[in-house]
């Protein structure tokens, strides 16, 4: 699932919940030394501050049997260029190629663009 920040009650919303806590579990808080904000969830849910925007952040998902195993956040420069500086998979997920078909799966998008 490609997901654009909505932290909403429906499917949406349970899927970045738990794209955030794959994330979180992964990685130690990225802090903001001006505010000791967490950028992370800014991230994951396509948020600003007023020294950092996320606006254009989008969020990955794979899901294997239903569960949510891989997240990843991304950001889009073009067709040809994309950020993803952070990406995880579920501990008991991991060495299953889930984070392969994530990265696969964001490069299709892209030449589809």
């Amino acid at each position: 699932a490609l997901l654009k920040g909505d932290s909403g009650d429906g499917t949406k919303g349970k899927l970045l919940r738990d794209a955030h806590r794959i994330i979180t579990l992964s990685f130690d808080p990225i802090m903001d030394l001006a505010t000791g904000k967490d950028l992370v969830p800014l991230m994951v849910y396509s948020k600003g501050t007023a020294d950092h925007d996320f606006s254009n952040m989008l969020c990955v998902v794979v899901c294997h049997d239903g569960k949510p195993v891989c997240s990843a956040v991304l950001r889009v420069f073009g067709r040809h260029l994309a950020e993803m500086p952070l990406v995880a998979t579920d501990h008991a997920a991991r060495r299953q190629g889930h984070c392969r078909a994530l990265v696969i799966a964001v490069e299709q998008i892209l030449a589809r663009a």
